[in-house]
């Protein structure tokens, strides 16, 4: 049975708390397991785009809280390997 735009956006949602902890957690020089993450966000993304266009679009907010998480951990993550 295909995902909801409810079920993709706590999926989402997840994931984009995930970010911000592990962002948080190697800020306070905690180390952090990210492990699989990406392949996660990676099938999450392509299980939207073969959902109905209705459903997908439902999610495009979600979708840019999580890049901008994204993008923000990056962030970090290049400021911790330059020190």
């Amino acid at each position: 049975m295909p995902k909801t735009e409810e079920e993709f956006i706590n999926e989402i949602n997840a994931i984009t708390a995930e970010l911000s902890e592990a962002e948080t957690q190697i800020k306070q020089g905690v180390e952090t397991e990210m492990e699989g993450l990406d392949d996660r966000v990676d099938l999450l993304c392509q299980q939207i785009e073969a959902a109905p266009a209705e459903i997908a679009a439902g999610t495009e907010s979600a979708l840019t809280e999580m890049i901008s998480a994204l993008e923000s951990l990056a962030k970090t993550l290049q400021e911790e390997m330059q020190e």
